[in-house]
């Protein structure tokens, strides 16, 4: 297949509520119109006014009490405050105070959490300015990508399961896109197959929760030199592994598959786990698929030597498949933008990494459009695929993926890209066609 660079989101439209010229993460710039509204806080507006009552569940309903709400924010307020507020103040030479101000001024005036104050960098007045075009958890986690989806799809149901990973892997499989061999599933006790070909099984394996998110339950499991497998410090057999797993099953189902291996262009900057991209795909106005924006992930929870929780991503340039600086989403431990690895006395340290290219990125651009072709009732996806000896492999697919930690990466707000433009297109249709969509839609 020829590949002559991904196709993006179109950079301007006539419902861009950006207002003003900005970069996007392909390095160009292009002029927004300047109309009443950020695209961020039309998607807050929609969601407060059709989606969020909605959604509220019996077992929730303390937390809409008299007085509940503020007194959770206050706290939230508080608590990350407290965590983070001197770290900047000597890192950026901002007061805590005016950070305290500024903090609990945006989560009432722009529905921001207070942890955003800190993820965005929105002490900066650069990005004080664009706040209106940040995207939120808040309202992209609790229904308002449900609702564009059904929007996008004129109201139809949800055909691709992203859920059950099992199913998702026979999906790509039958359509001939690289995935992750599928070894066996542990399920209530059972295992199917009741054993695994020695030959599919010459490597390292890895466990993880069949129907978790992310990394749950992630388990790599190293095939030691005797033909036996170290399960958390226990050498066992092959038969004797499947039976611990089976037993583990009881309580959550699992799936096991072959442990993959980094390309060696970017394998030095992790020790132990898998790096991940993380590609956004969403459709156009005519239901075709475009690259949106992508970044590089190293879990650090997945690395035992770092004895951390962080997460690290740098920001990927569509275009060209180069690297920008690494970034932690936890900006109370780790507050920079690295151009070289920044975890100390480890094999990584000092590694670089800004600048260099992602290898096969061609390749990855292609197989996250052609996942995203076969699940054209999704408008947007995040897709999980690693960069292999052998070739980029699809790891997951997101149907509603994270937005806070790459806006972070990107230093860029999803409404100051080209994303946000047809994010507004879709937006505006939701406003105008939510009464026609189906109860399960609004959810």
């Amino acid at each position: 297949m020829s590949f002559e660079g991904p196709p993006v989101a179109p950079a301007s439209s006539a419902n861009d509520r950006s207002g003003e010229a900005t970069d996007n993460p392909l390095g160009r710039v292009f002029d927004t119109p300047v109309l009443n509204e950020p695209v961020g806080r039309h998607a807050r507006r929609i969601f407060d006014r059709f989606i969020r009552h909605r959604r509220r569940s019996p077992a929730r309903q303390f937390l809409y009490w008299p007085g509940m709400p503020v007194l959770l924010e206050t706290a939230r307020w508080l608590y990350w405050w407290g965590l983070t507020a001197r770290k900047i103040e000597r890192e950026e030479g901002i007061s805590r105070w005016r950070q305290l101000r500024e903090a609990w001024r945006f989560t009432w005036r722009d529905s921001m959490q207070t942890q955003l104050y800190y993820i965005f960098e929105l002490y900066r007045p650069e990005e004080q300015a664009r706040i209106g075009a940040y995207f939120t958890r808040r309202e992209t986690k609790n229904g308002l990508i449900r609702a564009l989806n059904c929007i996008a799809r004129n109201g139809a149901g949800k055909q691709t399961d992203f859920g059950d990973k099992a199913a998702f892997i026979g999906l790509l499989e039958r359509h001939g896109l690289p995935v992750t061999p599928l070894l066996m599933t542990c399920e209530a006790g059972r295992a199917v197959p009741a054993t695994i070909e020695a030959a599919a099984c010459a490597g390292d394996l890895f466990v993880k929760d069949r129907y978790g998110k992310g990394a749950q339950g992630a388990t790599a499991i190293p095939r030691l030199a005797s033909g036996r497998f170290d399960y958390r410090g226990r050498a066992l057999s092959l038969d004797d592994l499947i039976a611990v797993l089976a037993r583990r099953s009881r309580q959550v189902a699992l799936i096991v598959v072959p442990r993959l291996r980094n390309h060696p262009a970017i394998a030095d900057l992790a020790e132990q786990s898998l790096i991940t991209l993380r590609v956004f795909t969403c459709l156009d106005r005519q239901g075709v698929p475009l690259i949106a924006l992508a970044m590089l992930r190293i879990l650090g929870k997945l690395e035992p030597s770092w004895q951390m929780k962080t997460e690290w991503g740098a920001a990927i340039d569509v275009a060209t498949g180069r690297l920008g600086d690494l970034v932690s989403d936890q900006p109370h431990l780790f507050n920079g933008r690295y151009p070289t690895h920044p975890v100390n006395g480890r094999s990584v340290a000092g590694r670089p990494v800004t600048g260099r290219i992602v290898p096969l990125w061609p390749a990855v651009c292609e197989i996250a459009l052609a996942g995203h072709r076969l699940a054209a009732d999704r408008l947007l996806i995040g897709w999980d695929i690693a960069v292999t000896p052998e070739g980029p492999v699809i790891l997951e697919a997101n149907g509603l993926p994270d937005f806070l930690f790459p806006q972070r990466v990107h230093r860029l707000p999803i409404g100051h890209t080209a994303f946000g433009a047809l994010l507004d297109h879709y937006l505006d249709r939701l406003e105008r066609e939510i009464d026609l969509l189906p109860p399960e839609c609004r959810r």
